[in-house]
């Protein structure tokens, strides 16, 4: 074989082992969505919704679907379109979106409200001239009941706000029931961190123990609708990303909680409320 040959060759096989390398990693990824389940709700939370409307246009009556998407593994964003359903993984919908869609009948006597959703639960509602979705209002919830009681003197909770009164409010309601402020996050039993959003949502993000987190979590949120006669939605209770910038505010803290709202007084004193739950 003359040079030329040879190098020839080689970039074949070069071409070759990248190719190898790419169709390996697509296979990765799409195992791992399975094994995980995310692949099977995207299908599901697609197809699902898409075939109910089209039964329920036919039908031509008022018709009211819930829908609970907590069951996937990885957050999901559901975009109701003119003609169909389309489900995305939240990081690939920010990212590179990469939909699962599913069309369903239309026409021009039916009006499709197109509309995204980011949330845990949701409703779709038809009727003989339209098709809309809408997050599922709070509503209190029974809170697991095991034991987290704490003398307060015995607790050190950090607070941090991209909204200053907040951050102030919660922290006094706290020490007026003897709780310990931290200056850091590294001298917290709890750190809790409360980011103001534009969504109409309520959305936590936790640290570490997911058990007790979703108690404090329901704690915050029975407070809140308890105290607000403002409809709130909610998402569900998602694990902080390693390398967020609200896992590196928290780092240090023995467990920390992240609060995402359209904040006002009301959320910030049921925050602190809640947490005075949790530990008492």
């Amino acid at each position: 074989m003359n040079k030329k040959g040879v190098e020839n060759y080689i970039l074949y096989l070069a071409f070759m082992g990248i190719f190898a390398l790419i169709v390996t990693m697509a296979i990765f990824k799409g195992v791992g969505n399975a094994s995980d389940g995310t692949f099977f709700w995207k299908v599901f939370y697609a197809r699902d919704p898409a075939m109910l409307i089209d039964i329920g246009q036919a039908g031509r009556g008022d018709l009211e679907i819930n829908y609970n998407l907590v069951q996937a593994t990885r957050p999901l964003v559901f975009e109701l379109k003119e003609n169909s359903v389309q489900v995305f993984e939240y990081s690939d919908f920010i990212d590179n979106p990469r939909p699962t869609s599913f069309r369903f009948a239309s026409g021009p006597n039916v009006i499709v409200e197109n509309k995204e959703l980011f949330t845990s639960y949701f409703k779709i509602y038809l009727s003989a001239s339209s098709v809309k979705i809408s997050e599922e209002a709070l509503k209190t919830q029974t809170c697991a009941n095991f034991n987290t009681s704490e003398k307060p003197e015995d607790i050190t909770i950090y607070v941090e706000s991209n909204d200053a009164f907040m951050a102030a409010l919660v922290e006094s309601g706290l020490s007026r029931e003897g709780f310990t402020i931290a200056d850091k996050a590294k001298d917290a039993n709890l750190g809790i961190l409360i980011e103001n959003s534009d969504r109409e949502s309520l959305a936590f993000y936790y640290k570490k123990n997911l058990r007790k987190s979703e108690r404090l979590t329901c704690l915050i949120t029975n407070e809140i609708v308890e105290s607000s006669s403002e409809e709130l939605f909610v998402t569900n209770i998602e694990r902080i990303d390693g390398n967020s910038a609200q896992f590196t505010k928290l780092l240090g803290a023995e467990d920390g909680l992240v609060v995402e709202a359209k904040l006002n007084d009301n959320i910030g004193k049921s925050i602190a409320k809640g947490v005075i739950n949790f530990y008492g």
